[in-house]
């Protein structure tokens, strides 16, 4: 190999040391970034950098809220309309009522629910599919006062 090669090499060996030695130089100088709270949405001031008028930002933010309390609402709804069809033993209408709350937001306790109802109606392997999901989501999800419940997790695994 030439010696310009090794030249070139060498060259930008030293350029890729500099530029590390000065980022670390200028990392280890730089202050720590201050810690942000989260601030609750209601209490966002209408005065921000966003260049739009007051009216809209605080439109925006009104509209933000509904939507959200709106989802909150249709999610409780669905949920005691399935724990309501589930303790009936309304089987089918309890599923259609969790996997519409489901299609909004998919978190421990909705899974857990229509896994207990699939261990009522005996279908054991889409029970278990369902418990795991929540069991891995929070282990701490509560569970139903199905009889049997705590046992069955047990046996299959998902619980100590």
């Amino acid at each position: 190999m030439s010696n310009k090669f090794f030249i070139v090499l060498s060259s930008l060996l030293i350029i890729f040391l500099f530029l590390f030695a000065a980022n670390s130089a200028v990392s280890q100088t730089l202050p720590e970034p201050a810690k942000r709270q989260p601030v609750p949405v209601d209490q966002i001031p209408v005065e921000s950098h966003f260049p739009l008028p007051n009216q809209e930002i605080e439109g925006f933010r009104d509209r933000l809220i509904n939507e959200y309390a709106h989802k909150a609402n249709q999610i409780t709804n669905y949920y005691v309309s399935a724990q309501r069809a589930f303790y009936r033993k309304d089987y089918e209408k309890a599923i259609q009522q969790i996997d519409l709350a489901l299609e909004i937001i998919e978190n421990a306790d909705l899974l857990a629910l229509k896994g207990s109802i699939y261990l009522a109606k005996g279908s054991i392997p889409e029970a278990k599919t369902f418990w795991e999901k929540a069991l891995k989501l929070d282990k701490e999800v509560p569970l139903s006062h199905l009889p049997g419940l705590k046992k069955w997790l047990v046996e299959v695994g998902l619980l100590k």
